[in-house]
């Protein structure tokens, strides 16, 4: 049986280690941001310093002051750790506190990611280019009224890119930034028949590639569904004025020099296959019949297979709401049912099912939407291939993808202004790829 004084000890005791306990308990005190919570452009946070403790605290692993107002400006992910020790009984407490300070211009998708824009091209010495060589693909032979296509790449001995910059000039018609080896434009519309003399330089490298401008073109009309296998021979001038069809087992054969022109949203439905047979002097163009209208894309499906060289896309992705882009943005303009991508613009080369593509020299360059795009696999092949000035290279899942010797750049493009909302070069989950002498 207790006695009066032992009682009153063990209550004394059992209050002053409750205190203890309940001082230890305490949340420790912090003002200003909350664990998992997010901050346009800045976070100020405020520890308390409450008496009877000792403090210690640090922001990503760097030591930050108690009872002290603390602004955070980097536009980060960032991890607040905080501890203290009760002096009375030494117990010791802590507290980690995770927040994102954000780019205020920037989209869902890239929370914590800085504004950026592209440095300047800083251009490179004569000394940078020794050893190499130019190889420049435009058309000899063109229509008149038509924004005229030039890809340029400066290679070494062994067929890779010299990975310098520069100017690839003509005194008569606007120069082409060479940015690490590879480079495209749009010249200007030739408006009268003859010969224009295109000499590009780089340096000291130099090439002759004259382009005949042709006068009253004529055009063959062609859309709705091919009948079976269909050859355009060489130097053939189509017109795409609706959408046109190449239905399953069936193979449309372009020859080299070709120019197809399509009208504005028009798409070819590939079912079948389609063989670009261009060559390095006579490449196979496809544009837009306006440069203000943009064409729609290759629709492609399980069966369907292109396999081109030497061609060159420009202008197409004509419809701005064709993808679900609402998984970033919370909103879609597309229709119910539209496929699901991080943009909403149309690809040049959309894959329904899983077709392939199968590209050598080739280029697509100033797009109005997106390159290409697959969720439920494709199959890509591309040697010697350039991506440039599109929305997004695209998104690719469940596919396959090799390249060698190719670049993709510009995405949207290259200027002083910052662009966000998920312009990807290239989006890659759940498959196979394989990349090798590349620039992306």
């Amino acid at each position: 049986m207790l006695s009066r004084n032992s009682f009153r000890w063990s209550s004394f005791l059992l209050l002053n280690l409750c205190l203890a306990l309940a001082g230890s308990a305490q949340t420790i005190g912090v003002s200003g941001v909350a664990d998992k919570a997010t901050y346009n452009d800045k976070a100020t946070f405020f520890i308390t310093n409450s008496p009877g403790f000792t403090y210690g605290a640090t922001l990503d692993g760097a030591s930050v002051p108690i009872g002290v107002t603390v602004p955070v400006t980097k536009i980060d992910f960032h991890q607040l750790s905080i501890w203290r020790t009760n002096t009375s009984n030494l117990t010791a407490s802590n507290r980690l506190i995770r927040f994102i300070v954000v780019n205020a211009n920037r989209a869902c998708c890239d929370a914590g990611i800085p504004a950026w824009v592209p440095y300047p091209s800083i251009n490179s010495t004569a000394a940078e280019f020794a050893g190499a060589h130019l190889k420049v693909i435009v058309p000899r032979d063109y229509p008149s009224g038509m924004q005229i296509p030039v890809i340029a790449w400066v290679e070494n001995a062994q067929g890779h890119a010299v990975r310098a910059n520069g100017f690839l000039t003509d005194s008569n018609l606007p120069p082409v930034q060479i940015r690490r080896g590879v480079g495209s434009a749009l010249l200007p519309a030739a408006a009268l028949a003859g010969t224009v003399a295109y000499a590009p330089r780089l340096l000291a490298l130099a090439t002759n590639k004259p382009i005949h401008v042709e006068t009253n073109t004529s055009w063959t009309v062609v859309s709705g569904t091919l009948a079976g296998n269909t050859a355009w021979p060489d130097n053939s001038r189509i017109s795409v004025t609706s959408d046109l069809t190449i239905p399953s087992g069936a193979t449309l054969t372009i020859g080299a020099g070709s120019v197809i022109r399509l009208g504005f949203r028009v798409n070819v439905n590939l079912g079948g296959s389609i063989v670009a047979n261009g060559t390095l002097d006579q490449p196979v163009v496809w544009a837009p019949s306006s440069s203000s209208q943009a064409w729609g894309g290759i629709m492609l499906s399980n069966a369907s297979q292109i396999t081109a060289t030497a061609t060159i896309w420009t202008g197409s992705g004509g419809n701005p709401c064709f993808y679900d882009s609402s998984c970033c943005r919370g909103s879609s303009c597309a229709p119910a049912g539209a496929p699901a991508s991080h943009r909403p613009e149309q690809s040049l080369f959309h894959f329904a099912g899983a077709g392939s593509v199968n590209l050598t020299d080739c280029a697509a360059m100033s797009l109005a939407g997106q390159f290409a795009h697959y969720l439920n696999g494709g199959n890509i092949n591309f040697n010697h291939m350039l991506i440039q000035r599109c929305t997004a290279g695209g998104q690719f899942s469940n596919g396959s993808m090799v390249m060698n010797d190719s670049a993709v750049i510009e995405i949207p493009s290259d200027d002083s202004v910052f662009t966000d909302e998920d312009n990807d070069g290239l989006y890659l989950e759940n498959g196979g790829y394989s990349f090798t002498n590349c620039l992306i």
